[in-house]
């Protein structure tokens, strides 16, 4: 999965369109267990912020609610990586724990006969 068109120079409303499409793949890929490299996505917010912020002040204002929904679904996104996170830090732990116990058992003395 890459990321989309980072461009700085391309209008708002591309770049909005390319993040909010880029977090919706990320997020479908949390919930697939996928893999996913979110490098590059703070330049492309950057850069949208940027570009929303040389807009004139009416079409700037237009952002505020794009903006404040684009940020909740990374968010959410955010909150679904920490949660898959935390699972598998646990099934790790379990792991662990499995192969103490292997071990244990594997090396105990066995009865003479």
């Amino acid at each position: 999965m890459s990321l989309p068109n980072l461009d700085p120079s391309q209008k708002p409303d591309m770049l909005f369109k390319n993040i909010s499409a880029y977090v919706a793949q990320v997020e479908a890929q949390v919930d697939a267990r996928g893999e996913v490299d979110l490098s590059g996505l703070d330049v492309a917010v950057r850069a949208l912020c940027d570009g929303v912020m040389q807009l004139p002040v009416g079409e700037a204002k237009e952002y505020n609610a794009k903006l404040k929904k684009l940020m909740e679904a990374i968010e959410t996104m955010q909150a679904k990586m920490v949660k898959l996170q935390s699972e598998i830090a646990t099934a790790m732990k379990g792991l662990g724990k499995q192969k103490k116990a292997h071990q244990a058992y594997t090396n105990t003395p066995k009865a003479d006969k």
